[in-house]
Order: structure tokens, then sequence, then C-alpha cells
């Protein structure tokens, strides 16, 4: 038998690697904050930009549990603003570490 072929056009899209992570625009925020404090209350905000594209760019941001014991702050995952979230134990120095993700899994 005579041997039989066909071709076909395939289209290949190369979509972004994510071989980059979140970068803070700062290596260390310092804030003087006032006290006491409200429930609530905004503190400052964190900013992280990632050199990836589409959902691999997308930064979300958190506090590390450690850093974090009582619960004093949280943060907005989407905006990076810090608010009080308890006024319990509010100590006169903290040393918060917020972590910043891309939308691949990368972090910093």
């Amino acid at each position: 038998t005579t041997p039989r072929y066909s071709s076909a056009l395939v289209t290949i899209l190369v979509t972004d690697a994510n071989d980059n992570s979140p970068v803070f625009l700062q290596e260390v925020y310092e804030f003087v904050i006032s006290k006491p404090l409200l429930v609530n209350t905004p503190l400052f905000s964190v900013e992280a930009h990632d050199s990836d594209e589409g959902e691999n760019a997308r930064v979300s941001y958190s506090i590390l549990d450690a850093s974090n014991p009582n619960g004093v702050f949280v943060i907005n995952g989407t905006s990076g603003a810090v608010r009080v979230s308890n006024n319990y134990g509010l100590p006169d120095e903290y040393l918060l570490m917020v972590r910043a993700e891309d939308g691949g899994g990368r972090c910093t």
C-alpha cells in the first residue's frame, strides 16, 4: 500500500511563563502612628508590581501570621491597605511582615 499523508495548520500560543516575582516599591515601609487607635483605622498601604503579563501579574497581599500574633493588623488583599483590626496589646514599636504574591503563585 501507498503511505498516505495529511497536513494541518497548528497554531501555538505562547503565554507568559510567570518568571517574575512581585517587587515592592520600597524595601522598607516605616510609619509613625499615634495611639490610641480605633478599630478599622486605615494606617498605610504597601504596593508591589509584577513584570509578568495577565493573571501572572495580578498581585495580592497578606500579612505573615508570625509578625501579627495578636491579629492587630489586617491587610486588604487587593489594594495593600493596612488597617487596625483590634487595639489589644498594641506595642510601642511593631515589625509587620507583608507578603506579595502574583497570580501564578510566585511571592516575595
